[in-house]
């Protein structure tokens, strides 16, 4: 029987099934959509009512190289936040670099934030509801978009480098104005690396006190570097900062501390770091690097006196790392101890007892290393350098961390000579000037004694501390090695406190702890067996 098809009917009439591959590109299609509009409506708010006049203008603005000049306060790195934010959710794949001084800024500033309500950028995100994936190791963060931001701090040129060989949308340096490789980062690393996405390039910071570097160049108002947008704003007009308890604004508040700390208005202090005005102050640093020695002239001549030539020789402080070959040297590695965020650094000297001089040979620091790490870098040095004393501070946890390196790694760690570490910088100074040191040339030494400064506000009552944030380490193990240089030539008896004040007895306790622990190693190394009589 033939078949007979119903009215109206057809064969085979079920209709084609959906491609499954299908469903999922509309339903991943509509997704996007959805994320796209809530990115949407998050950048508007980041860009727009999120800030003060000031701050819009500098984030909306367009140009690909931006400089942000600003007082304390202002407001700075809220602006930078909304900046990384928004063009983090512009479009996917993003690749954002945030660069600070050092690793450990880096850390305070931007990943863990300084208050609730000045979060990092991981909290920043997750007050914007969305959620991030984070490597506090690798301080990086990936949004969902695929976008990606790390944070690097550029120390020294070999962090630096790190940089190269990567292409960036967008690069944000802040604190750039007390970065002594900034004009290295910039022009050598970072701006080739924006080339091929045609990325853009922002410098942000408050005025340094050697008004020096491309910053300075960037954003001062006589001669401003050509080709780039400044934007400039203090305390003043940051509306955005929650009024005090009895409704004063922030910048009443900055001026009452003033007056409170009897400042002066026109403190050269106080007007770079609230109104960021470009004045300098050579007396805020520590070290005088580039002062000259005064040298006496002849009263009929003119001309430098004849025993006070050899000073005039010493105008450059730097040569080329190679040591006179008929001289007898010996080495001394200095030695800063530290981890995270402060990293571990080493200043090795030569001197020579027919040599009036010594001579800078390595220096180099890096955070995060364990004890077994360095203990091979101080190996290697020994290694390099021979024969050579090693003088390490055994302040606080030091003492311990020295006696493991002396027992364990049979190591010939020294502890640096006690002493006032103020009178210590004067006297490091003053040989400094006298033209007594020689440094390597393109010394990491050298870039951070050259940004070293003294609390401002201390100085002006006459007390002499390090500013707090300033890199420090190189130099205090410059200072350790510098204390030893001074064996060959004169001998500093050490001065013991008084027997039965506090100070000789916290002495006593300190020897005491430190035998403890040597004697507890050697017992489990087999070595000393005395415990049993």
């Amino acid at each position: 029987m033939a078949n007979r098809r119903r009215p109206g009917g057809r064969k085979n009439s079920r209709p084609n099934p959906v491609s499954t591959h299908l469903l999922l590109e509309e339903v991943v299609k509509r997704a996007n959509n959805e994320t796209k509009e809530v990115y949407a409506s998050i950048i508007e708010n980041l860009m727009g009512p999120d800030l003060f006049v000031e701050q819009r203008k500098f984030v909306n603005d367009s140009c690909r190289r931006k400089a942000l000049l600003s007082g304390r306060r202002a407001g700075k790195t809220r602006s930078l936040f909304n900046l990384i934010a928004a063009k983090a959710l512009s479009a996917p794949n993003q690749n954002i670099i945030y660069v600070n001084g050092t690793r450990g800024e880096c850390k305070r500033v931007a990943w863990l934030g300084e208050k609730a309500d000045n979060p990092g950028l991981p909290a920043f995100f997750r007050n914007m509801g969305i959620e991030t994936r984070t490597n506090e190791t690798e301080l990086t963060i990936v949004l969902p978009n695929g976008s990606r931001i790390e944070l690097i701090g550029c120390s020294d040129r070999v962090e630096i480098d790190k940089l190269r060989g990567g292409a960036y949308d967008l690069v944000v340096v802040d604190e750039a104005g007390k970065m002594p490789n900034l004009d290295y980062l910039v022009i050598q690393v970072v701006q080739p690396a924006m080339l091929d996405y045609q990325g853009t390039l922002c410098l942000a910071g408050t005025p340094n006190p050697q008004c020096t570097g491309l910053f300075y160049e960037v954003t001062n108002d006589i001669n401003p570097l050509p080709g780039w947008s400044v934007h400039y704003w203090t305390a003043e007009v940051n509306t955005k900062a929650p009024p005090g308890e009895n409704g004063e604004t922030l910048w009443e508040r900055i001026t009452e501390d003033r007056l409170a700390q009897r400042i002066e208005a026109n403190d050269p202090a106080w007007l770079r770091e609230y109104k960021a005005q470009w004045i300098a102050s050579t007396d805020a640093f520590v070290f005088k690097i580039n002062v000259l020695p005064e040298v006496p002239l002849d009263a009929e001549t003119k001309k430098p006196l004849p025993e006070y030539l050899y000073s005039l020789d010493h105008y450059q402080r730097y040569y080329d790392g190679n040591l006179d070959p008929d001289l007898e040297w010996e080495y001394v590695i200095g030695v800063d101890l530290g981890h995270d965020p402060d990293p571990f650094a080493v200043s090795v000297w030569a001197y020579s007892e027919n040599s009036p001089m010594a001579f800078e040979c390595h220096a180099w620091k890096k955070v995060g290393l364990i004890t077994d790490q360095q203990a091979a870098v101080l190996h290697e040095l020994l290694a390099r350098f021979s024969p050579a004393r090693i003088i390490m501070d055994e302040g606080g946890q030091g003492k311990q961390i020295a006696a493991d390196l002396r027992i364990k790694y049979g190591l010939p760690i020294e502890a640096a000579t006690k002493g006032s570490k103020t009178a210590n910088l004067f006297s490091l100074n003053n040989d400094i000037v006298a033209g007594r040191l020689r440094f390597l040339e393109d010394s990491l030494l050298v870039e951070e004694m050259l940004g070293l400064r003294w609390n401002e506000s201390l100085l002006a009552r006459g007390t002499h501390k390090e500013k707090d944030g300033d890199d420090n380490h190189l130099t205090d193990a410059c200072l350790y090695a510098w204390r030893a240089l001074l064996h060959p030539f004169w001998e500093q008896k050490e001065i013991k406190p008084l027997r039965g004040s506090k100070a000789r007895d916290e002495l006593e306790q300190q020897r005491m702890e430190d035998d403890m622990y040597t004697n507890l190693f050697r017992r489990q190394r087999g070595e000393d067996f005395t415990f049993l009589n």
